[in-house]
């Protein structure tokens, strides 16, 4: 299939600037609900497809386990996320775009949302599913 290994047509000496890489926004909410999901498709199934930057947002639970959220809402423990990039790493020899992030503390009008990280378990799941010894982080 072209699009799972797309990347192999470009040349090594290519910019990365001048490459047009499909990414997808709130990557890992295709188990949300409806207001929630902006993906039906799974990192691997996006991966299939051509997606070569992957938008993962956390949040924290009060007892400090780390989940895929969009805003307020959460889906999937976020180790889940991380096994599925570590399944996609391990099947390609091709560059990707990871995007790790906690939403901020924010104030619409008159409600306030705010959001907590946990960044010694991020570093944790870092470490063991994407492997910063080999690739850039």
């Amino acid at each position: 299939m072209f699009y799972k290994n797309w990347m192999s047509y470009i040349k090594d000496e290519a910019k990365i600037t001048k490459v047009a890489m499909p990414g997808s926004h709130n990557s890992a909410t295709m188990g949300m609900s409806k207001l929630a999901k902006c993906q039906n498709g799974s990192l691997y199934e996006q991966y299939q497809h051509g997606v070569r930057f992957f938008d993962i947002r956390l949040k924290a639970d009060r007892k400090g386990r780390l989940f895929v959220a969009h805003g307020v809402m959460t889906g999937m423990p976020a180790q889940l996320a991380f096994e599925s990039l570590k399944m996609i790493f391990e099947q390609s020899n091709e560059f990707f775009v990871i995007k790790i992030m906690t939403y901020m503390n924010q104030q619409i009008g008159p409600f306030k949302l705010s959001y907590k990280g946990n960044k010694d378990e991020t570093s944790r799941l870092i470490r063991e599913y994407l492997s910063p010894e080999k690739f850039a982080l």
